[in-house]
């Protein structure tokens, strides 16, 4: 069909506009983007209905490559036969050599202005187009004086040329409209939390180094009184985040990522937030915002879809290798709570709060590919993917504006109690994080606090993050004073929330050395040792025959070894979580 059309519209009988001695004029910088608008459209179309079906049966689709290699084909072969491309014959268009509107290309001369000139045009960013366009008489583009020929139209514009222009002006809006408008309603969105991050002072700026307490530095009475706080104030875990709830309305559960147990005890803690704390919400960072009328078909459903539920996760899944059984759980969870509400009450929703954009492009773009086993190198076409990461860049950069703004959205906004567990670095409320230059990075629970204060509360599940840290073999020592039982603490207003660790670096106290626990979370829970952590099961089956096709570069990165389908890198994730 599509080359029915090829030859129909280049046939010269259809083109009276280009009727020999016609006077015709060079072309402008619009129509010519009209122009490439159809011819990209057309050759990306066609080759996504390909890669459709290649990746639906399990086999690796390199589609940036394939488009580069198939694009430059297709323009030189039509310009060869037809002297215009698709785009070109519906904007009455055609190339022809700089010295004479009659005379074809060459064969040298195209090839050499396609292959060549229009790459020395990307490399300048499209600048090699536009100018010379847009400000000389010739109206050639460095790829046109690369290739020795110049683009004219006729003095003639038939009703066929102004529907091409305009399908050619649509295409380019909706472009500009799908890379443009989302990180900007973002920008604009989040602007009340990004300006009460800016403003806020964070308590350890006016705060004296000896108002709080290096954990390596503690003499034997400081620890004396620690330990006699903790017996008389230790908590039961899941009291202490029914208590939190309470007494908050959005509580963020800070976790460090794939550990069994807190997985766990978030998913037992979920019915009682319900029942007992009026906790509406449930958000997960692994999802993305831009699914959450799925996540609400599962979880309200009359039946739990166990099938909707693994293409969900699959789906939604913010990173493609977030396989991790614990999450994925909380949807069945959230499902039985709704299941077993009383009459008249409002069901429990589950919302993802990660911003739509795929962050698989990113260690394929920036990372040089040198790992450890079987696996050696990322191959360079691999880099073409730096025009679908650079589309998310912006949205990127506002990542931790986008967890915020989506989960205020979803509970604050709408006078809803909710709870979101998320990575412990996103969930700092009053604490930058370090950073290597600068006063540290604002993250999510930052802006959130700056914002709504004490609305906003922290838990932070605990974890080691990095081996020797005074601050950490601490809890270690009071979770054997609890008999190796789970306990909870408040860190607000608390002696413990005055600890500081000078050289903690998963804590960030490194940059701000009087800032200190409470800077950090209300309230701390540890569940188990280190030395008894348990990675959370990998989902079986998680990636498919079509996510392998889709994603087969990245599993191979992210497992460092050569992966042929989806059963060996089901198998390589099960492998690492047994580690």
């Amino acid at each position: 069909m599509i080359l029915g059309v090829w030859f129909s519209l280049m046939n010269q009988s259809l083109l009276p506009e280009f009727s020999m001695g016609q006077k015709n004029k060079l072309s402008g910088f619009g129509v010519r983007v009209a122009a490439f608008a159809i011819d990209f459209a057309v050759v990306y179309f066609a080759l996504m209905f390909v890669r459709m079906v290649v990746v639906r049966q399990g086999l690796y689709f390199p589609f940036e490559l394939t488009f580069v290699i198939l694009f430059v084909v297709y323009n030189i072969a039509a310009v060869l036969l037809f002297a215009r491309t698709i785009g070109k014959a519906f904007c009455g268009l055609r190339v022809c050599r700089k010295s004479d509107d009659e005379k074809k290309v060459g064969v040298v001369g195209i090839v050499v202005r396609e292959a060549v000139g229009k790459l020395l045009t990307l490399m300048t960013l499209g600048l090699g187009f536009a100018i010379p366009m847009m400000f000389t008489r010739s109206k050639r583009a460095l790829h046109d004086y690369v290739g020795g020929v110049k683009v004219v139209r006729s003095e003639r514009r038939s009703k066929r040329v102004l529907f091409g222009e305009c399908i050619g002006v649509g295409l380019c809006a909706y472009a500009v409209y799908a890379a443009v408008i989302p990180p900007l309603n973002l920008f604009m969105d989040g602007g009340l939390l990004r300006e009460a991050g800016r403003d806020y002072l964070p308590p350890y700026a006016s705060r004296e180094l000896g108002d709080v307490v290096d954990v390596q530095q503690m003499t034997d009475e400081e620890k004396g009184r620690l330990d006699e706080w903790f017996k008389g104030n230790v908590k039961e875990p899941e009291d202490y985040a029914v208590e939190m709830a309470k007494t908050h309305d959005l509580l963020l559960v800070g976790e460090a990522h794939d550990r069994y147990e807190e997985l766990a005890y978030f998913n037992r803690i979920l019915p009682r937030l319900y029942e007992e704390a009026d906790v509406r919400v449930v958000g997960m960072e692994c999802m993305r915002a831009a699914d959450n009328g799925l996540l609400t078909q599962i979880v309200t459903a009359d039946e739990f879809d166990e099938k909707l539920a693994l293409y969900t996760a699959r789906k939604t899944s913010c990173w493609k290798a977030w396989g991790y059984k614990g999450y994925w759980d909380v949807m069945k969870t959230v499902w039985e709570i709704n299941q077993k509400r009383d009459e008249g009450e409002r069901p429990m929703r589950l919302v993802g709060v990660f911003p739509d954009i795929d962050l698989s492009n990113m260690p394929l773009v920036l990372d040089n590919g040198d790992v450890d086993g079987d696996f050696e190198r990322v191959p360079m076409y691999e880099k073409l993917r730096v025009g679908r990461f650079a589309l998310d860049l912006p949205m990127i950069f506002q990542l931790e504006v986008g967890y915020a703004h989506n989960i205020e959205e979803e509970t604050i906004k709408k006078n809803e109690k909710g709870v979101l567990l998320v990575g412990a670095a996103h969930a700092s409320l009053r604490h930058k994080q370090r950073q290597k230059m600068g006063d540290g990075a604002i993250r999510m629970g930052y802006l959130l606090h700056a914002l709504y204060g004490d609305r906003v509360g922290h838990i932070l599940l605990h974890s080691s993050g990095a081996s020797n840290q005074a601050i950490v073999e601490m809890f270690e020592s009071y979770y054997e004073m609890n008999e190796g039982k789970p306990f909870a603490i408040s860190l607000a207003g608390s002696s413990f929330g005055k600890l500081t660790d000078s050289t903690a670096e998963y804590y960030s106290f490194g940059l701000q050395s009087n800032a200190c626990l409470d800077d950090i979370a209300t309230g701390y829970v540890m569940l188990n040792s280190e030395d008894e952590v348990e990675r959370c099961e990998w989902l079986e089956g998680f990636v498919s025959d079509e996510m392998y096709g889709e994603y087969k570069p990245y599993f191979e990165v992210v497992c460092k070894k050569k992966l042929d389908n989806a059963d060996k890198v089901n198998a390589a994730f099960r492998a690492r979580q047994m580690k």
